[in-house]
């Protein structure tokens, strides 16, 4: 007893003493079965790693679908083993949430250029808004505003119907407006609009009409009103009618949209294409028909007299 008690009152023994206790404890579990191996994976893993994941990957981290290994790593403390298996299936596999799971370690290790990096490759293999708004965030954070413009810019150029990638055009077509190139800023504009036939997408492109006519952006916001005019919104041709006719007294432009949305059943903008008929046109034989078809589409103020 007499030795024990002078061997853990000297503090440096003391510190020896500990070391070979955990290097025991340490022994001592890597003699367990793996089957209890997986079990302790499992009480340290994130809820979205099955324990099929576990099996498959436990003696092949770098094997196809493995990268959430890494993720088990870095709960368990293990941050350089689990970037490991992040980078290699980033760059590797190709997997673009392995790069985004590398890029945050990297962002919590300060070492930024990296990280954005792979956050602008992962957007670029996935092309989805939850990475490549990711990397635009990624961007914006660390100051860098004009690589922020090109991955938009970038994205924008790739876009395709369908690939949600809209917002990107928009975003673009904004920086432009800021720099005053108004020529750019349409394209852009037009670009982010032009193939959009969902109703969600178009609801994103009369948002952007709305708010570039709050801007005071006429002639933009008219052109995207009448995009989405001649898709059958008939929203966007009232608005756009009333851009193209008070605001920038434009009033054959005007008439196009009234037209439109006559075609679609609203009386009002019959009687409104009645009167540019009459008063503008001086087109007796048109300002009669949808004078009169106003009236049939219960416009009281057409069924009177003149």
């Amino acid at each position: 007893m007499h030795n024990i008690s002078h061997f853990i009152n000297s503090s440096t023994e003391f510190k020896f003493f500990i070391q070979v206790s955990k290097f025991l404890f340490t022994a001592l579990l890597l003699s367990c079965s793996a089957g209890t191996a997986e079990a302790d994976h499992a009480t340290h893993m994130p809820k979205h790693v099955t324990e099929e994941v576990i099996t498959r990957c436990s003696h092949d981290y770098t094997a196809d679908g493995c990268a959430s290994m890494g993720e088990i790593f870095e709960e368990e403390g293990n941050v350089n083993k689990a970037l490991n298996i992040y980078r290699i299936h980033c760059n590797a596999k190709k997997d673009a949430n392995a790069c985004i799971l590398a890029a945050d370690v990297l962002v919590s290790r300060k070492q930024v250029t990296e990280a954005l990096e792979l956050y602008r490759k992962a957007c670029m293999m996935k092309t989805s808004e939850e990475y490549c708004d990711k990397a635009l965030e990624a961007y914006r954070s660390s100051g860098s505003e004009n690589s922020a413009f090109k991955l938009s810019k970038d994205l924008c150029e790739s876009y395709t119907d369908g690939s949600e990638l809209s917002k990107y055009c928009y975003l673009t077509g904004e920086h432009y407006l800021k720099k005053n190139d108004h020529t750019r800023a349409e394209y852009y504009y037009l670009k982010g609009c032009n193939f959009l036939n969902s109703r969600d997408e178009i609801h994103h492109c009369i948002d952007q009409a709305v708010n570039l006519e709050k801007m005071k952006q006429f002639k933009i916001s008219a052109k995207l009103y009448e995009m989405n005019c001649f898709k059958n919104n008939i929203y966007s041709c009232r608005r756009g009618g009333d851009v193209y006719g008070k605001e920038m007294n434009i009033p054959t432009k005007e008439l196009n949209l009234r037209k439109k949305s006559c075609d679609l059943q609203n009386g009002d903008d019959c009687y409104r294409a009645y009167v540019i008929y009459r008063s503008i046109e001086g087109d007796t034989d048109n300002a009669v028909k949808y004078r009169r078809k106003a009236c049939e589409l219960d416009y009281r103020e057409a069924c009177t007299g003149e």
